[in-house]
């Protein structure tokens, strides 16, 4: 999908050779770093492997190499034919808001999104000169729900693990436990971060379940495949659980 991403993970030891693999049909957006507060690292005998043990694991984060246009071309278009309509410049404009900004939101180098407050500043100030744009935050509203649409989905903040170094203790051991099983708290994040409620994640390596059972708590669809019967019959058995 060209609004979707991908994420691949890999032990430190091929993280280079599997970004090369992966940039040959996706575009690259980073090698994120997860690094682990727990695990074999705390008490193995690291001094025999004469190298440094592996306290980390790699998350290529990718999207379609299929380029997307600018999204918000529509919004940036409609305001400035909105003022001009309107005979109001753009001194105006940020004279009205307070400050410099009024380049940014409506030309298209280094465009930025108006926030609401200014938005409705600028709705007045037009409101006042032109009656067809006295609803324009209404308008505002449908162009960006319609061009959100179109982008890929990104949803992190300040509050939320946003570098690319991620600190989540792994899963402990437990008898039947995936070898490769990731913590549920980290699949949450990576599920929020980039779809929406309603929308489907696919796992082609589903493993022990984290994966579909992260999407049934965060109110995702998923898709799942898994080559090995005794891993499958376990997410199954846990999913299972989940909907019980």
């Amino acid at each position: 999908k060209p609004t979707g991403s991908l994420y691949f993970f890999a032990g430190p030891h091929l993280a280079n050779k599997v970004e090369i693999a992966v940039a040959k049909h996706f575009n690259m957006l980073n090698q994120i770093i997860w690094r682990k507060p727990s695990g074999r690292h705390n008490g193995c005998s690291k001094e025999s492997l004469r190298r440094y043990f592996p306290q980390t694991e790699h998350i290529m984060f990718a999207e379609s190499m299929k380029p997307v246009p600018f999204s918000f071309e529509s919004i940036r278009a409609y305001l400035h034919q909105a003022i001009i309509d309107a005979g109001v410049t753009q001194k105006q404009v940020d004279n009205a808001c307070g400050c410099k900004m009024s380049g940014h939101w409506f030309g298209k180098s280094q465009w930025s999104m108006i926030p609401e407050n200014h938005y409705q500043t600028v709705e007045k100030l037009i409101g006042k000169k032109l009656k067809p744009y006295a609803d324009l935050y209404a308008e505002y509203r449908s162009l960006l729900d319609e061009s959100n649409a179109a982008r890929r989905t990104f949803n992190v903040s300040k509050h939320v693990p946003y570098t690319n170094v991620w600190d989540f203790k792994p899963v402990p051991f437990y008898t039947g436990k995936h070898p490769c099983e990731k913590p549920m708290d980290l699949m949450e994040h990576i599920i929020t971060a980039s779809s929406l409620p309603g929308d489907v994640v696919l796992d082609a390596f589903v493993g022990g379940g984290s994966t579909p059972a992260a999407c049934i708590k965060t109110g995702r669809g998923f898709v799942g495949s898994e080559l090995g019967e005794s891993e499958f019959d376990m997410a199954v058995k846990r999913l299972n659980l989940m909907s019980a």
